[in-house]
Order: structure tokens, then sequence, then C-alpha cells
């Protein structure tokens, strides 16, 4: 006897109601699941945290969460007692999520988080919460941020371009780690689907990812403001070796290299009879240690092209001076060579007294507590900013495999998110506040503001010059700046290289 179509729901539905059933797990694109808010923002994490934190690899291979405009929360795993009832439970969800199902999940991945998963405490956090709520009702979509250590950003890009398998449709990565990705046959051209003369687009970004030749347009970011790049001391060795924090001399203008090296000096030499401490913690982001002898990697001319920058008088300088740190004044600890991590490790360990971090890298020191200060790196007498650049920042690539209707959505969508979230001033204030969340030294909160004053400088060699920065990491260049090379003949070989690779890029090729 055939049953009604009409009954047999009935039936289902109740078998489904008497075991305790829910119809509200629905999964979605890469293995992961679709979550409703209660606040029904349209936004989607992967972590509990509004911070950006690396998942361990089990994590991020296995699952994440994401969150729709307009829904109620439900879990991400279906248990062992489902197995048997699988198309009793699709049939009961079909029904109940009907509409959601109708919603596209644009899902990000990458090392840094680029979806907020909550609303947050700060009013910059609400606002970016706020937005993506809107941009994802006006859309009907929603967004999955999958966080993940920086190695596997690779490995996802990596398993969606080769294996065919567009499931993400962002990727946030570094622009140190672009080298991978720089290439027209593996990323989307942006220039099709993004209005990238737009003001809410960085300028700087655009132009470095920017095929001269066809037009073509391969990365995006929003800007940057606020500090980015400064040093860190240790509070604690500072004490114990009698030595004054250097706030008075960035207050009083007098924040030199020499007041700087004295500083390492003193630490390094058993100031107050305490042994054990280095000055500073080598590392080879050099960037803005140039600018404040001003000097630079490289520079553009006033005809619009660029032009090497290792035989300015500024940039010897510059380099000569973090190569005697080492070589002549014994007040670094060396990190192994292409560990770029490492400075950082043996600053928070507690082995040296001073290094040069990265905005980014802050979190790194939650350890500390409020035992570190924050000052900006030195300048010279006659460089008018305190030096504030951004060895690399986070850029934005879709891969080449997305559906071409679906980037058009997905560049629609960014392009609202990345309008500005206030004014210039508000949003300067707004990262003063996060610093303040994180620095409770009011000292080095005045500090930031005054790194702050001017605008970051994106100074990533990776993307003109790949081949010195990457010397500068790993290779000759990096063992010149150790003491191990001769610095002269490395900087002259170097220099020919760096304009080689900008002419590469003034030529359009």
């Amino acid at each position: 006897m055939k049953i009604p179509a009409l009954v047999l729901t009935v039936l289902l539905v109740m078998s489904l109601v008497a075991c305790g059933g829910s119809g509200g797990n629905v999964p979605s694109g890469g293995g992961s699941s679709e979550v409703s808010s209660e606040a029904g923002s349209g936004v989607s994490s992967s972590e509990e945290s509004g911070e950006a934190q690396p998942e361990s690899e089990s994590e991020t291979s296995s699952e994440a969460s994401s969150v729709s405009p307009g829904g109620a929360s439900s879990s991400t795993a279906a248990g062992p007692a489902s197995q048997g009832n699988e198309s009793v439970s699709s049939q009961a969800q079909s029904r109940d999520t009907q509409v959601e199902d109708m919603k596209t999940n644009i899902v990000v991945f990458g090392d840094f988080r680029l979806v907020p998963n909550r609303e947050g405490s700060t009013e910059r956090q609400k606002r970016l919460y706020q937005r993506y709520k809107e941009v994802g009702e006006k859309y009907n979509c929603t967004f999955q941020n999958k966080t993940t250590l920086p190695c596997q950003v690779l490995v996802q890009f990596d398993y969606n371009i080769m294996r065919k398998d567009p499931t993400v449709d962002i990727f946030c990565l570094r622009m140190d780690q672009d080298m991978a990705f720089k290439s027209e046959q593996y990323l989307y051209d942006l220039s099709k689907v993004l209005d990238v003369k737009a003001e809410n687009f960085n300028r700087d970004i655009i132009e470095m990812y920017t095929d001269r030749k066809t037009g073509s347009v391969y990365a995006f970011a929003g800007y940057e403001f606020g500090p980015q790049s400064f040093i860190v001391f240790n509070k604690s060795i500072f004490d114990r070796c009698g030595v004054e924090y250097p706030y008075q001399y960035v207050k009083n203008n007098t924040w030199s290299y020499d007041k700087f090296l004295d500083l390492a000096q003193r630490i390094t030499n058993n100031a107050g009879g305490v042994k054990g401490f280095y000055g500073i913690a080598n590392d080879p982001a050099v960037s803005s240690f140039l600018f404040g002898f001003g000097g630079s990697l490289y520079y553009i001319d006033s005809g619009g092209k660029y032009r090497s920058g290792l035989s300015k008088p500024e940039t010897v300088q510059g380099l000569q001076f973090i190569r005697d740190l080492n070589a002549k004044h014994k007040v670094t600890k060396l990190p192994e060579i292409g560990v770029p991590e490492a400075a950082i490790n043996n600053f928070e360990a507690g082995s040296v007294a001073m290094a040069y971090i990265t905005a980014d890298q802050l979190p790194l020191l939650q350890n500390m507590g409020d035992d570190y200060g924050i000052v900006p790196c030195p300048k010279m007498p006659g460089v008018k900013d305190w030096p504030n650049s951004m060895e690399s920042c986070y850029v934005m690539v879709m891969p080449r495999n997305i559906d071409p209707e679906r980037a058009k959505l997905v560049g629609k969508v960014f392009s609202e998110i990345l309008k500005p979230l206030g004014t210039p001033e508000e949003q300067k204030r707004w990262i003063e506040e996060e610093y303040k969340n994180r620095c409770r030294d009011n000292e080095s909160v005045e500090m930031l503001k005054l790194i702050g004053a001017t605008g970051p400088r994106i100074t990533n060699a990776s993307v003109v010059a790949p081949r010195v920065y990457y010397s500068l990491m790993y290779n000759d260049l990096a063992r010149a700046l150790r003491g191990d090379n001769d610095l002269a003949v490395t900087l002259q070989e170097y220099d020919y290289i760096m304009q080689d690779d900008l002419n590469r890029i003034n030529s359009g090729k």
C-alpha cells in the first residue's frame, strides 16, 4: 500500500521530534557548518576570541562555524545516533533551512581574522561587526572566517588551485607570503570585479599588485592607520641594570641612534653588576631603521620610476649601523638565519632588553603583562617624523578558479565592507583605544600616538624586489648584517640585483 507523501512527511517529522532531533544543523562548503547568531549578524568565525588567533592544524582542517542574518544557534557536529536517521534529518532540515540554503556563504581563509565573530567591546569592533551585518543582509550572504597558521594558508591555496576545489573565496595573507601567489596563473584578475580606483582601497597595495603591462590587479586591501612598527623594551631588565627608560629622550626629541646604542651597551656590559642580558634582539626587518637615517631599500623618482636605494649614503649608513651592533659593539643576540620570529621570541623569553617589532606581534607579548614599554625607532636629527613602516600588511586575493558570477558578488561585498568605518581621526582614536587595552602603561600609549601621527609607509620589498628581500631574510645580506660577509661588496652586488628587479616593474614585465 502506498503511503501519501503528506502523511509520510508528518510521520517523519513526528519521529524526529520524538527522538529529540533538531533541524538546524546544515553542512556548508568545505566540511564546515553554518550557524546562525541570535544577534543576526551575518558574521562568522572558527574561534571564540575576537582577536586574530592561529589555530592548530587539526582545528583548522576539522570544522569552523559561521553566522548568518536572522536565525538561532545550532551545533557544528552530529552525534553517532544521527547516523541511522540521515534521510529523516535531511528531509526535516530541508524544510527549516530552505531560506538559509539560498544564502551565499562567503568563505575567507588566512592567518588573520578578517571577519569578526562577535560585536566586541571597542567602538571600532562594534562598527565593523555592524558593517558585516548590514552588508550580509543587503546581499543575502553569510561570512565564514577560517584562521590558521601561515604555512597552512599555502597548503589550502594549493588544494584549491591544484585540485580545482574552489571552496575558499578570499585568501587573506601577509605580503611576505605573496611569492607563492603572485602569478596570473593562480590569481583572479580583480579589476574585473572591483573598482580598484575607489578611495576605500589602499592605493599602495593596488599599485604593487598591478600588472603594468595588462592592467590586471591581483590583490587588494583597506587602509591601515596608527603605529605599525616600534621598539619594545623590557622594564624588568632596565630596572635590574639601573638603566633609565627611554621615554624621556623621545619627549625631548633626542632619541637618537647614539642614545639607543648607549642603552644597549650599558645593559650588555653588565650595568649594575647584572650579567647575562643582551641589549638588542637582532632582526632582519630593517626598513624603519633605514627611515630613521633617511634611507630606504628603494624609492620612486620624480618620473615615477622605481630606483634602488642600496647605494644611497643614508641607506649605507643605516645598514652599517645594524651590522656594527653585532660585529663591532657585540650588543645583539643573533637569531638563527631564516627564523624571523626568533627576535621577538628572545625578547619575550627575557634574554634581551630591546627589540624591533611590528603591531601585529604585540599579542605575542601578552604573557609579559605590563612589563614592557614602547618607544619609536630612533631617528637622526635631520629626520622629521618618527619612523612608522609596515614591513608587511595583510592583503586579499581570489583564486583564479572562482566562479565569475560568484567573484562579482564577492567583489561587491568587500568593496562595501572596506569603505571607511569613520573619519581618519576616528580611526586613529579607535586604534589608540585598542592599544590601551594591551598597554597598561600610559607612557607607552602616548608613544604610540607620536608614532601614529603620520600614516605608515608600506615597504614590502618582497613585492618589488623579491631577490633582495629574501637575501635580507635568509642569504648574503643577512650574513653581511651579522658581520659574516663584507657589507660593501655585498651591497654593490645587490644594488645591481635590486635595480634589475625594479626595471622589470618599470617596463611592465
